[in-house]
């Protein structure tokens, strides 16, 4: 599996991608990994096909990969942080836990500013060659430590008045 940092997981179970391989400089692809004891399926009551939450934590888990691994090295010099924007997701297939590959695209990054840049993705969940799921994500990439200032400014308010709790989350990234 992943390493743990570059999913930003504690434990190694709950890590759903082998490392990302480029294709070029826009395209990776990874195979689904899953650990019995991961998180997404310990409580899944089906039984045979893997959950949807499992499929979106694996893209997931991909895009941050993807962004640490090869983004962010070519980016401005200060460490960076992803903040998930949007997603939508499209099953086309029940996905079974064998012969899973993720292919992730960026299919856009415009720089917004010094350490910011907002990414348009789309990745394709494809279990023996078949596409059985397709999500895209809008995700932002920001400067770690502008972003834990403003986490903490937002944090920080939610004791006091609401109007000062709205004016800290319109200014959220």
């Amino acid at each position: 599996p992943e390493d743990l940092c570059f999913v930003h997981k504690r434990k190694v179970e709950n890590v759903l991608i082998s490392p990302p391989q480029s294709i070029n400089e826009t395209e990776f692809v990874s195979e689904l990994v899953i650990d019995d004891d991961c998180a997404e399926t310990s409580d899944h009551v089906t039984g045979y096909h893997l959950s949807g939450m499992l499929l979106i934590e694996a893209v997931r888990q991909i895009m941050l990969s993807v962004s640490e691994r090869y983004v962010f090295d070519a980016r401005d010099s200060d460490e960076m942080y992803c903040v998930l924007h949007s997603m939508n997701v499209c099953y086309h297939s029940f996905t079974f836990p064998v012969g899973v590959s993720i292919k992730f695209s960026i299919k856009e990054m415009i720089k917004k500013g010094r350490n910011k840049y907002l990414v348009r993705s789309v990745s394709e969940v494809s279990l023996l060659g078949v596409k059985t799921a397709s999500i895209e994500i809008d995700f932002g990439l920001y400067s770690k430590a502008a972003l834990i200032k403003k986490e903490k400014s937002i944090f920080d308010c939610l004791g006091q008045s609401p109007a000062l709790i709205k004016e800290e989350l319109i200014e959220a990234p």
